[in-house]
C-alpha cells in the first residue's frame, strides 16, 4: 500500500484485521513534512488517547510483520 497521513495506517490495520494480507506499507510523506509537523506537538500531547491510538496501530502492523517503508518517493506501477 502506498499513501501518506495517519489514513495509511487504519487502512492497513483493518485489511489486516480482515485477513488481507498486506506485504507493506510505502509511506510518501515527505521527510520535510516532519519538520512542519513539530510545530503540532503540543496539541498532540494533549490528546494522549489519540497518540496511543496511532502507537497501537503500528505496534499491530508491526506484530503482523508488515514493513513500514518510509520516505518512499518514485513510485512505478
Amino acid at each position: 500500500m502506498a499513501f501518506s497521513g495517519p489514513l495509511l495506517l487504519l487502512i492497513a490495520v483493518q485489511l489486516t484485521r480482515a485477513g488481507v494480507p498486506v506485504e507493506a506499507l510505502l509511506d510518501t510523506t515527505p521527510a520535510d513534512n516532519k519538520m512542519r509537523a513539530f510545530r503540532h506537538l503540543g496539541g498532540a500531547l494533549r490528546n494522549p488517547r489519540l497518540l496511543m491510538k496511532g502507537l497501537g496501530m503500528i505496534t499491530e502492523l508491526k506484530r503482523a510483520g508488515v514493513r513500514h517503508l518510509k520516505g518512499t518517493y518514485c513510485l512505478h506501477a
